[in-house]
């Protein structure tokens, strides 16, 4: 069982991934909160596995439990956590950081990956957001988080493109967009355009 640990605060939002890399591994992820509470169990038969909370219960210290399914197979993996509204780091090689109003991003998501966006919008803008899927075998999903946190769209396919639309912003502040795979292990090149 290994066991991973970050700092979060009450009514965050929380999204992690773990995939297979090697070996027969089934992932199997638990979520404990600051207090000991089991916040979120998934486990999968499969390659991957993923947990997502839209609203941390409190703020501390959380702790990320993975290990295998079956408790007798073994592996190698790849664990990505994003959260908002806390600051995130690009890492070298990877994509994501400010987002140019009108502008076209090009990015890759590797085995698991989440790459996180950020845009400054008012109280009020219009919202509009697609992503095309250029290579591979992506399947592209993309998640609009609030300057607060809150989860305020969601959309994926399992098709090439996705779309997502806010009319109305809820508040003046710094948005994250969340860019990834529906299935969480397959790979491949995208665009993403935003217009607000």
């Amino acid at each position: 069982l290994d066991q991973w640990s970050f700092s979060s605060n009450e009514g965050d939002f929380i999204h992690i991934t773990m995939v297979r890399t090697s070996g027969e591994l089934n992932p199997e992820i638990r979520l404990i909160s600051p207090t000991g509470k089991v916040v979120r169990h998934v486990w999968t038969w499969g390659e991957s596995a993923e947990l997502v909370v839209n609203d941390a219960p409190e703020s501390g210290t959380y702790r990320i439990i993975v290990g295998d399914a079956h408790i007798n197979n073994t592996g190698n993996y790849l664990l990505r956590l994003a959260q908002a509204p806390q600051n995130f780091v690009v890492r070298p090689g990877d994509d994501g950081g400010p987002l140019t109003n009108g502008a076209n991003h090009p990015g890759t998501i590797t085995l698991g990956d989440l790459d996180q966006w950020s845009f400054n919008a008012n109280a009020g803008s219009f919202i509009h957001l697609t992503i095309v899927s250029t290579s591979g075998e992506l399947n592209p999903e993309i998640r609009l988080i609030s300057p607060s946190g809150a989860v305020l769209r969601h959309s994926w396919t399992w098709e090439d493109s996705t779309q997502l639309v806010l009319q109305n912003a809820p508040e003046s502040g710094t948005y994250r967009v969340i860019a990834g795979d529906a299935h969480i292990d397959s790979t491949g090149g995208y665009l993403l355009t935003i217009t607000w």
